[in-house]
């Protein structure tokens, strides 16, 4: 191996402890002796660390070398050129103060690597690496869906009879009410025949109820209804009527036989327009009964009445029970609201019911009429 510049020291002017304290020779040649060399130069350490520890060899003095000694270095890449130092022994007692450790520029990292930059007061720089986010992280969290709210289950309210039920009039307004078949206008379109025959007997009672023998009226004719010869295959009630044709050629097509379904429909037409009209004065006027009563018989049956009728029609009138008297017994199990709210439903169902019954009616004679013509050819 080549030989160290320091040994060049050794053996020109110094002793190996002196090159040792000047020039730090045991750094320099300890990676380029020989074995033998090294542990040699491990004993000259030792001997230059106490001279250094009694501050320098007494009274000797030393000349600088003629010449630069390049000292290389196990963590230098570059060789450093030392400066020639004049030794004496006043420079060895003086206190060896070590040279401070040069701080490294800061370090700039580009945010792309997302880095940290963290400096010291008497140390490089240190870069600390923020974790990268991982690929969930990265995932944008989906919108948060929205679970639909179960409906709360209907609140089941207790049910209550319908209107009408409670009154005596009641169940004859509902079969009134399945009866009738109404337009927009308010007109009847049809009418099924054995539910209008039904609620015809049921009006009838209610009227024995009331007092006066008014039911009488209408059962008679009930029963004509009941024992017609008319076509019993007809459910509508126009058509069932115009089949009773042939019943009224035993009259000569001159009139209508008494018992018959065409005679039943004359007389229900008169008698329910009478007590639609009276139900309507007794909820549209304040009027006693007998009061109402007068005005809906001028308006309606005394006009078909021959002057017997009218007697005693007029005699049964005067039977009838006072206004607060007739609503108590119309009223049953209700209250007088409820006889107020099913006398108007009687009267709005009335109407249009006597409508029909007149247009039937029409119908039928007018029938009878071409047949009667016919027969005369």
């Amino acid at each position: 191996k080549p030989k160290c510049s320091c040994r060049k020291c050794w053996h020109n002017s110094h002793s190996p402890a002196e090159a040792m304290f000047l020039f730090g020779a045991c750094k320099c040649c300890e990676h380029c002796w020989d074995e033998e060399e090294f542990t040699e130069s491990e004993s000259v350490c030792s001997e230059a660390q106490a001279v250094s520890d009694k501050g320098g060899s007494s009274g000797a003095q030393f000349t600088r070398p003629a010449e630069p000694v390049v000292a290389k270095t196990a963590s230098l890449t570059q060789p450093v050129v030392l400066q020639p130092v004049v030794a004496n022994a006043a420079l060895l007692k003086q206190p060896i103060v070590p040279t401070p450790t040069q701080v490294a520029a800061p370090v700039v990292i580009h945010p792309a690597y997302e880095q940290k930059q963290v400096v010291a007061t008497s140390h490089p720089a240190k870069v600390e690496l923020e974790p990268k986010a991982t690929a969930d992280q990265l995932k944008v969290a989906d919108p948060p869906v929205e679970v639909p709210k179960v409906a709360d289950p209907p609140v089941e309210v207790p049910k209550e009879e319908p209107p009408g039920n409670k009154s005596l009039l009641g169940p004859t307004n509902h079969i009134f009410s399945d009866a009738l078949s109404l337009g927009s206008d308010g007109r009847v379109l049809s009418m099924k025949r054995s539910r209008f025959v039904e609620g015809m007997e049921s009006f009838a009672g209610i009227l024995d109820t009331i007092g006066g023998g008014m039911g009488s009226h209408l059962e008679t004719n009930t029963k004509k209804l009941r024992n017609s010869k008319a076509s019993a295959s007809e459910e509508d009630y126009r058509a069932w009527m115009r089949s009773e044709l042939p019943v009224h050629a035993a009259a000569g097509y001159k009139g209508y036989v008494d018992d018959s379904a065409w005679m039943a429909n004359l007389w229900h037409w008169y008698t329910v327009e009478f007590f639609v009209e009276l139900f309507a004065q007794l909820v549209e006027t304040t009027s006693e009964m007998k009061v109402c009563a007068d005005e809906a018989y001028k308006k309606t049956l005394y006009n078909h009445h021959n002057f017997f009728q009218r007697t005693a029609f007029t005699a049964a009138m005067k039977r009838l029970p006072d206004r607060n008297a007739l609503i108590a017994k119309l009223q049953g199990d209700g209250t007088r609201d409820d006889v107020h709210r099913d006398v108007t439903t009687f009267v709005s169902l009335g109407r249009p019911l006597v409508s029909y019954l007149c247009e039937v009616n029409t119908e039928v004679d007018n029938l009878m009429q071409s047949e009667k013509k016919a027969k005369r050819k």
